[in-house]
């Protein structure tokens, strides 16, 4: 039936989604993810959102994030290196995302972070 996932399809994605979460910090796209699928980026994206409920791009900013708040509230890393390491080579966007996601800067974090300790 139309609209239905195929457990075939499924499955791939969780598969995606598994490498997704262990290599976030690289620089994924959808082209790079639906060329080891075999399938093509625009199916790939129709599939990732459907199966998880939330688009690719979504997805890897709210992994990102996740570990930069990690870090930040857990290591005395600079804010650029955490940035850095969790897959934003562009400071400025990566700040940009963090906020949007976060409701706060990660030097805002650090500094809330510090006060309650």
């Amino acid at each position: 039936r139309a609209g239905e996932i195929r457990a075939r399809d499924n499955a791939l994605i969780r598969r995606i989604d598994a490498y997704i979460q262990t290599h976030y910090h690289r620089d994924l796209n959808v082209k790079m993810l639906a060329d080891m699928s075999g399938i093509t980026p625009n199916y790939f994206s129709h599939l990732y959102k459907k199966v998880m409920g939330v688009g690719f791009t979504e997805r890897l900013h709210s992994l990102r994030v996740a570990k930069a708040r990690e870090l930040i509230l857990h290591t005395d890393m600079l804010i650029y290196e955490i940035g850095h390491k969790v897959g934003y080579s562009n400071y400025s966007y990566f700040i940009q995302v963090f906020k949007k996601l976060q409701g706060c800067s990660p030097a805002e974090l650090r500094k809330n972070r510090k006060i309650k300790l």
